[in-house]
């Protein structure tokens, strides 16, 4: 139990949260996500997002939203988000994920992956740099000029989850490894 000081403060929950959001089995995974009706997949574009989507979707009996679906509009994935029994991918969006209002029906998932794998993805798939400036963009208004130093996707997006999105986010969350997918041999 946090002293009264710390609990003034926050830092010692905000810690224990942070510290306490790792899943590292995928049975886990599906164990902690089968609480909630709707979750909302997240981490940086290449990072095996619609995969994940789509596995999680299909061993929960959900239904996936890929970011096809809703494209650039922000009103649709909101709307998304509020639908039931469904995995909404979510990498375009990600700059926004800590300013969604608590909803206790749902989850987010932080998907990591090495940033050399995501790299890899976003130079194979012709991703990097059209993509990338599009997400700099967005990050740049919300968290101001610094954000243009990264030279990468995932070295920005992983920056702001990990010391800033992380802290402030109101959903309840959950982050898991790209590579416990390979537990399930698909």
């Amino acid at each position: 139990v946090p002293s009264q000081r710390n609990r003034k403060t926050g830092k010692t929950e905000r810690f224990l949260r942070n510290s306490m959001s790792y899943i590292s089995s995928y049975s886990g995974v599906l164990k902690k996500l089968k609480n909630y009706k709707t979750i909302i997949l997240g981490g940086a574009e290449c990072s095996g997002t619609t995969y994940t989507t789509h596995i999680l979707a299909e061993d929960l009996g959900y239904k996936p939203i890929d970011e096809d679906y809703y494209g650039d509009y922000l009103d649709k994935f909101l709307e998304f988000t509020n639908w039931e029994k469904v995995v909404v991918q979510n990498t375009r969006f990600s700059h926004i994920i800590d300013e969604l209002e608590p909803n206790e029906d749902s989850i987010f998932v932080w998907l990591h992956r090495p940033d050399e794998d995501v790299i890899k993805s976003e130079d194979r798939r012709g991703w990097h740099p059209r993509g990338f400036k599009k997400q700099q963009m967005n990050y740049t208004k919300k968290f101001g000029e610094g954000v243009t130093h990264f030279q990468r996707n995932s070295y920005m997006k992983k920056f702001f989850w990990h010391n800033y999105q992380k802290i402030r986010i109101k959903l309840d969350f959950v982050e898991i490894n790209y590579y416990i997918l390979e537990d399930i041999g698909r």
